[in-house]
């Protein structure tokens, strides 16, 4: 028992870490399917032009004719014109569910419903929610973010005690 409690004990010592900075990997970011790139240097000002290359130390884009190079540190966020339809989609799909849901449990019909009238209101009700999510999605030009910049975190030297860290991302 002592041995056991010793090796959890030796385990939950906080210790210094020490971690390499991952190179950026330029994902996403394919010279044929591109025609025009937004850069964003780390001082918040935005470029905008067509991507010529890629390389680990650099982004080149052709801006009025003349080429523009951004340092691999200078970038921190590429992105092109355009988004997915899927949310919009998504959006829709969940909203036309539960608005015929709430119709639904609403109806005060106790054994007398037509339960495939209810099931076609169900259907007809989120293939219309679903259509109308996808056409305002289409309507609002939106952005694909093509490479963000990794968020530099302090290097933590020593840490005393114990600690819990969640994350939440959508």
């Amino acid at each position: 028992m002592k041995r056991c409690l010793l090796v959890l004990m030796a385990t939950l010592i906080p210790g210094a870490v020490h971690a390499q900075e991952p190179e950026p990997a330029w994902t996403g970011l394919d010279r044929a399917a591109l025609s025009t790139v937004f850069v964003l240097d780390n001082a918040g000002v935005e470029t905008r032009g067509q991507l010529l290359r890629l390389d680990r130390e650099a982004i080149v884009v052709l801006v009025n004719g003349s080429e523009r190079r951004f340092d691999t540190e200078r970038v921190a966020r590429v992105s092109r014109r355009g988004d997915s339809l899927k949310n919009g989609a998504l959006t829709g799909l969940v909203i036309g569910i539960a608005q015929a849901v709430a119709i639904v449990a609403i109806q005060d019909c106790r054994d007398s419903c037509d339960r495939r009238a209810m099931g076609g209101l169900l259907a007809a009700n989120t293939v219309t929610y679903v259509a109308l999510g996808t056409a305002l999605d289409a309507a609002i030009r939106g952005r694909t973010v093509l490479y963000q910049a990794p968020t530099p975190r302090p290097a933590v030297e020593s840490r005393r005690g114990a600690a819990l860290s969640v994350r939440w991302t959508w």
